[in-house]
Formats: C-alpha cells, sequence, structure tokens
C-alpha cells in the first residue's frame, strides 16, 4: 500500500514517464498516510528516526471455526516489534 501510494502520487504530479528511482525514493519519504484511524496500529508517515512505516504489529491467529482472523489472548492489541526497540 506504501508504495502504490507513492508512485500514484508520483504519476500524478511527475507523470508516468517519469518516473524514476531518484522520484520514488522522494515520494516514499513523503508519505503520510492516515492508517490508525482506518484499524492499523499507526499512521504511517516517513519521520527519518524510524527505519519503517508500519512500526507496530498485531498477534492474530487464524480460527477456522468462525472462518476468520483473531487477536491472540494475552498480546497487547498493537505493540512495537523487538527489532525497533522501545
Amino acid at each position: 500500500m506504501i508504495l502504490v501510494n507513492a508512485l500514484r502520487r508520483a504519476a500524478e504530479t511527475l507523470g508516468p514517464e517519469n518516473i524514476d528511482a531518484a522520484a520514488v525514493r522522494d515520494y516514499l519519504a513523503t508519505t503520510d498516510m492516515p492508517m490508525e484511524s482506518q484499524g492499523w496500529g499507526n499512521d504511517w508517515k516517513y519521520t527519518g528516526d524510524v527505519n519503517s512505516f508500519a512500526y507496530t504489529v498485531k498477534l492474530v491467529q487464524y480460527n477456522s471455526d468462525q472462518d476468520k482472523w483473531l487477536p491472540v489472548e494475552g498480546y497487547p492489541e498493537w505493540q512495537r516489534p523487538p527489532t525497533l526497540g522501545g
């Protein structure tokens, strides 16, 4: 979703024929997607101090009896993975 968003913004501004690696990098760096309100753990925005957009995780497991994904009990709803510290 992040890459598609960056490519869409680049194409709208530069035109699809003018997208190159530098443009992709620049548009990824200006990503600001309000995802927390859509049920994700945080908004997806490049801040420069965290080398990740979606820096929270939610542990889920598939329940075949209910045919849906359910949160794993005993874990916070959203948390930072150990590799991102904090």
